[in-house]
Order: structure tokens, then C-alpha cells, then sequence
């Protein structure tokens, strides 16, 4: 399965992998970004533009999604109505 083996990717720290796969599970599909990043910002080890990334682009997806949901939701007409 797919999301498993993706998860296993999580028993060990990103370090051990090299810099393609490091790169995709950080920016790409940013499962690395989950597990990782919190530990390594603890104990400072993310370089300044690796901080600045882990704090705004989640906020930049959460605004995209409040703004997308906003569109949604005005679009929306029920089965009744």
C-alpha cells in the first residue's frame, strides 16, 4: 500500500535519504515537513529559509482552503432547494 510505505519513510530522519527524496518528502508531498521538522526545529537544526517555510506556507494552504471552501459554500444549493 501506497500511504503505508510512505509513512515508513517516517521511522527514520530525513537526513538518512538523499537529497531528491528529501526535497520530494518535504516540498512535494510534504510528509516530512509533518514528522520531522517539529524535532529538528526543537533542536535547532532547520536553517533560516526551512523555518520560514514550516510556518508559511501551511498558512498559505490554510488561507487557500478557507478561500476555497468561501467559493464552495456560496455555490452550494441543497436537494430541497
Amino acid at each position: 500500500n501506497m500511504i503505508i510505505a510512505t509513512w515508513e519513510l517516517n521511522n527514520m530522519p530525513m537526513q538518512l535519504y538523499n537529497k531528491y527524496l528529501r526535497a520530494a518528502g518535504t516540498y512535494l508531498l510534504p510528509i516530512f515537513l509533518i514528522t520531522n521538522w517539529p524535532g529538528q526545529f526543537l533542536f535547532r537544526q532547520l536553517s533560516l529559509l526551512e523555518s520560514v517555510w514550516g510556518v508559511f506556507f501551511p498558512l498559505l494552504l490554510l488561507v487557500l482552503s478557507r478561500i476555497m471552501w468561501k467559493q464552495a459554500f456560496r455555490r452550494y444549493t441543497s436537494a430541497n432547494g
